[in-house]
């Protein structure tokens, strides 16, 4: 009997097995070094005029190195932008596939852009120990530094203007007698506007005291009460320059300002250029002024002031030079109207003053026809910044003012124009009067490119399928000067970004590159989506990566990436629905685990209760599905995803384990976080931007606490791993911190991990690091869901 016995539950076993095993004990786990250094794309892709070469900047995730501190925190000391370390420029021709690494590991080199005649190819690079302009000139092979100026730009969307006849080049460049080490030590140094906004921070040792003083004058505030000045912003202090591409003879003609965003007209006459001014006082919302500037006589003028441009470079020339479009607002909602200055008059006049929905979002300008009568604007954002998307095409007479709908992709949302890296036109191949646009469809997400009659409104549709419209595919798309060329990024949740080209009809779409050979013998998990609705009854979506090997009807551990407020069902398609390698999901999904991340709309005022309608029922559909483990279910977040993940914890005994990095944990302290030189960068996040409170917390005091996860803590019954970036200047460590004693005082599971060195994002931070942080996060999930396969 006794053997009976045995026997049967050595057979119970096997089912248990059989029902319940993770399918990675077949599978080999993605290499955390491996996913880690995927090779990626960093914008911008520049396709040559003649349409024979693409030229593009590649990263490895391997190749970042920490900051030595603040100072150093979004530069190397060489002067190169951070976030693109080791990257190398690479190009291919379109017509042969040959390839080649132009600047072979030598160096950071980064922003590639083609001059108008094609024959040589400008872009950054730190290759002789310091940033500078560099140009390839493409009949000798010839690689040579331009002029000795240190180049300084902030953001990858900062790249080089060359004029239209392709000797000179408009760049960003650190001011004059400024020393790399004197730039960083003015960011990092103390407060210096003091006399703008009243506030002060000095240095005190007379008699061997060592007291920093912080004080703050109403009275002596020269800005309008409105306003305010971050003290991040003395990273974009620079000069703007035109250097001449053969001779490197340089024309400083924009001296110590914040430059963001610059434009040379297309006769070559004229540069305009954004500054960025000021904040709306405890908002996170940004205010630019547009300069014109005679590149002929040196003059300067500012044609329009307190700009709400968002990132601050919609901004596009006319065809015939003569005038300049803007988006700004009138009503309150960044970018959200159309406005016109002429270069002779200088007088701004709002084209778009009918009623309509806001145009664009930050990165996009307002685009012009071939004859500069038209400008074209799609007529909202897009879904993954919290707009909704629209799938309306508007057209406004300039010279009128005429404003209407001229077209409409039926049941798709308008992602992206295809326009010409240089900005300012549509790119419009072909016979007729055409405009083609990126699209998404909302209910399956695939993406496609649609060709749009501007004399009919019909739709064509010219390609479609599971691949990804990145937010920032605007610098991953360029079209040639004659229009019969088209090359732009491809990736989905299984294969990284490539570069595919394509003629005018997209018909003979293929791809260009392959960057990652070695991910061809790894097999990765699948994405699809998934609906349910929420407890109010509110219909939503999300995405599942299945693991790799996935079989249906067996029951897998589930972690769930959360982000509140997010629609992250969009990312299906990026591949292992990440922006970087470094959060790369495919290292999870290959180790056996389903990750799931849900849209999870917030509205104002109950952010936490909110993320428990939208995320928990979710969870029980995949349960419902047969995809979760009902007793296996983690949940893991970033920033505000981490304050996601405590607010989850602290409302529902449902996950085995969590992950939290870098979250705010207590609205009321978080609200009062002061940095170094004495300033605050979170009341705008707190009281109008993402944390929802509508007001301070004398105003809203239990709003606050309500929706504190630090006063919930007594609850969470949830083994929590927190992580946290040392030099996080986005959120305090110190919130964090909090939680970690809250919950040993509690007696309660939990473990925080806090890197030296290394800033807000986990993705971001140097290799050890990021490897040191995904083995823990894997060890910590294997050790509380109990997957038999651990991190490599």
């Amino acid at each position: 009997m006794k053997t009976i016995q045995n026997i049967l539950k050595v057979l119970l076993c096997f089912l248990s097995l059989a029902l319940f095993a993770p399918a990675q004990d077949r599978q080999t786990p993605l290499d955390i070094r491996t996913a880690l250094d995927t090779r990626s794309l960093a914008a911008p892709i520049s396709l040559a005029p003649t349409g024979d070469w693409v030229a593009y900047c590649v990263t490895e995730g391997l190749k970042r190195v920490p900051p030595n501190g603040p100072r150093d925190q979004y530069y190397t000391p060489s002067g190169a932008i951070r976030e693109v370390v080791g990257s190398n420029l690479w190009i291919t021709n379109l017509r042969t596939g040959k390839t080649k690494n132009l600047t072979k590991d030598m160096g950071t080199n980064w922003g590639p852009v083609w001059s108008p005649d094609g024959a040589h190819l400008a872009f950054y690079s730190d290759r002789s120990g310091t940033a500078h302009l560099w140009v390839w000139d493409k009949d000798t092979g010839n690689i040579r530094q331009v002029s000795d100026a240190i180049v300084r730009p902030f953001f990858n969307f900062q790249v080089v203007r060359w004029t239209p006849d392709s000797r000179k080049i408009l760049v960003k460049v650190l001011p004059e007698k400024m020393s790399l080490a004197q730039a960083s030590g003015f960011v990092a140094g103390h407060f210096s506007a003091g006399q703008q906004t009243g506030l002060k921070a000095e240095q005190k040792s007379e008699h061997g005291a060592t007291a920093v003083v912080y004080s703050f004058s109403p009275a002596k505030e020269n800005l309008p009460t409105t306003m305010e000045v971050p003290e991040w912003s003395k990273w974009y202090f620079t000069d703007l320059a035109l250097i001449d591409a053969h001779s490197g003879e340089i024309q400083r003609i924009a001296r110590g300002q914040n430059v963001v965003g610059y434009w040379i007209s297309p006769d070559g006459k004229f540069a305009a250029y954004t500054l960025y001014k000021a904040r709306k006082t405890n908002t996170q919302r940004q205010l630019y002024d547009l300069l014109l500037l005679s590149i002929l006589d040196g003059s300067s003028r500012t044609v329009a002031a307190d700009l709400d441009m968002g990132d601050g470079i919609a901004v596009s020339w006319s065809p015939d030079s003569h005038s300049l479009a803007y988006l700004g607002s009138s009503n309150g909602i960044s970018g959200s109207d159309c406005f016109v200055v002429s270069v002779s008059e200088g007088t701004p006049q709002n084209i778009a003053a009918s009623a309509h929905p806001p145009f664009g979002y930050s990165y996009r300008a307002p685009l012009w026809d071939a004859d500069g009568k038209y400008l074209y604007f799609i007529s909202s954002g897009v879904s993954i910044i919290g707009q909704p998307a629209s799938s309306d095409i508007w057209r406004v007479r300039v010279a009128e003012g005429t404003l209407s709908k001229v077209a409409t992709v039926p049941g798709k949302s308008i992602i992206e124009v295809v326009s010409p890296l240089s900005g300012g036109r549509f790119w419009s191949p072909g016979p007729g009067n055409s405009i083609t646009v990126r699209t998404r469809d909302e209910e399956t997400k695939q993406a496609g490119f649609y060709r749009v009659d501007l004399t009919t409104g019909s739709a064509t549709k010219l390609i479609e399928n599971d691949s990804n419209i990145g937010f920032d595919s605007i610098f991953l798309t360029d079209v040639s000067a004659d229009g019969k060329a088209l090359v732009y990024a491809y990736e989905d949740a299984s294969h990284p970004m490539e570069i595919w080209s394509s003629g005018p009809t997209l018909l003979d779409s293929h791809t260009l590159t392959n960057m990652n050979p070695q991910l061809a013998g790894t097999e990765l998990g699948k994405s699809r989506l998934v609906s349910w609705h929420s407890l109010d009854g509110q219909p939503l979506q999300g995405v599942i990566l299945l693991p790799s090997g996935y079989k249906k009807g067996v029951r897998y551990p589930l972690i769930v990436n959360v982000y509140g407020g997010a629609y992250a069902s969009d990312e299906i398609n990026k591949f292992g629905l990440a922006e970087e390698a470094g959060d790369n999901l495919q290292i999870l999904a290959t180790r056996g685990y389903a990750v799931f991340l849900p849209d999870s709309p917030q509205g104002k005022q109950t952010p936490m209760a909110d993320l428990a309608k939208t995320i928990l029922p979710g969870i029980e559909k995949l349960v419902e599905m047969g995809i979760a483990d009902t007793n296996r279910i983690g949940v893991m977040g970033a920033s505000y995803g981490g304050y996601s993940t405590l607010a989850l914890i602290v409302q529902s005994t449902r996950f085995k384990a969590a992950v939290a990095g870098a979250p705010p944990t207590d609205l009321i302290s978080n609200y009062g976080t002061m940095d170094a030189t004495g300033t605050n960068q979170t009341i705008g996040w707190s009281e109008k931007g993402q944390g929802k409170m509508l007001g301070t917390p004398w105003e809203n005091r239990d709003r606050y606490i309500e929706n504190s996860p630090i006063f919930y803590l007594d609850r969470i019954q949830t083994p929590l791993l927190l992580v946290h970036g040392e030099l996080d200047l986005v959120v305090s460590p110190r919130q964090s911190e909090e939680v970690f004693i809250g919950l040993r005082r509690l007696r309660k599971e939990v473990v925080y991990v806090r890197y030296a060195g290394e800033d807000h994002w986990p993705g971001g931070w140097s290799p050890p690091n990021v490897i040191d942080y995904w083995n823990r996060v894997v060890q910590w999930f294997d050790g509380h869901l109990s997957p038999d396969q651990k991190a490599q």
